[in-house]
C-alpha cells in the first residue's frame, strides 16, 4: 500500500557454504577470520549508524579479540571501498601506514600481507551482488580512501582527473606493535 509501511529487510549475508567454497580453495591462515568477518558484518548491517568503536565493543562482545576487531573495522572498509575506487580507474597505494597507538610509531606495511584486508578482498565478490549491494555499498562508504574520492569529486575535480593520480597510503591506527 505506503512503501514507507514496508518493513525494512535485513541485509542478506553469505551463507557458510558459500563461505566455505572460497576458504576451501585458499591458505587456511583465512580461515579464522571467517566468523569474525561474518559477525563484523552482521553487525554493521544492523546498526549502520554505529561508529568504529561501538562497531569493536560489539565485535567483542560476540567473543571477537580486541585486535581482530579493531583490525576487521579498519582494513574491510579499506577493502570494499578499494573495489569501488579502481572501478573508477584510480590507482590505491600497494602499502598502508600503520600508526601504532601505544608508542606512536608507523610504518609502511604492504596491503596484501594484512588477513583481514585480504579475506575481505575475497568476499567482495560474495557481496558485490544484486541482492547484497545495499551491505556492500554501507561498508563501502565507509572507507576513507572512497570518502576522499568522493570529497575530491564535489569540490569539482574530474573522474579523469582523478585517474592520473594515485591515493597515498591510508593510515590505519592500531593498538599493536609494529611487524
Amino acid at each position: 500500500m505506503f512503501g514507507w509501511f514496508k518493513k525494512q529487510q535485513t541485509a542478506q549475508l553469505a551463507t557458510p557454504e558459500e563461505r566455505e567454497a572460497i576458504l576451501s580453495q585458499l591458505d587456511p591462515t583465512f580461515r579464522p577470520l571467517d566468523a569474525p568477518l561474518h559477525a563484523f558484518l552482521e553487525v554493521v548491517s544492523a546498526n549502520p549508524k554505529w561508529d568504529d568503536n561501538q562497531i569493536e565493543q560489539a565485535l567483542c562482545a560476540r567473543g571477537v579479540e580486541a585486535d581482530c576487531a579493531q583490525s576487521l573495522v579498519a582494513f574491510v572498509p579499506l577493502a570494499f571501498g578499494r573495489a569501488i575506487v579502481e572501478q573508477l580507474g584510480v590507482k590505491g597505494s600497494d602499502t598502508y601506514r600503520l600508526h601504532n597507538l601505544v608508542d606512536g610509531t608507523d610504518k609502511d606495511l604492504p596491503l596484501a600481507d594484512e588477513p583481514a584486508y585480504a579475506w575481505a578482498r575475497q568476499m567482495i565478490g560474495l557481496y558485490r551482488t544484486s541482492q547484497r549491494n545495499e551491505l556492500f555499498k554501507l561498508i563501502a562508504l565507509r572507507s576513507a580512501e572512497l570518502a576522499a574520492i568522493n570529497k575530491a569529486l564535489a569540490s569539482g575535480l574530474t573522474q579523469d582527473e582523478l585517474v592520473k593520480g594515485t591515493l597515498a597510503p591510508p593510515v590505519v591506527s592500531l593498538s599493536r606493535s609494529l611487524r
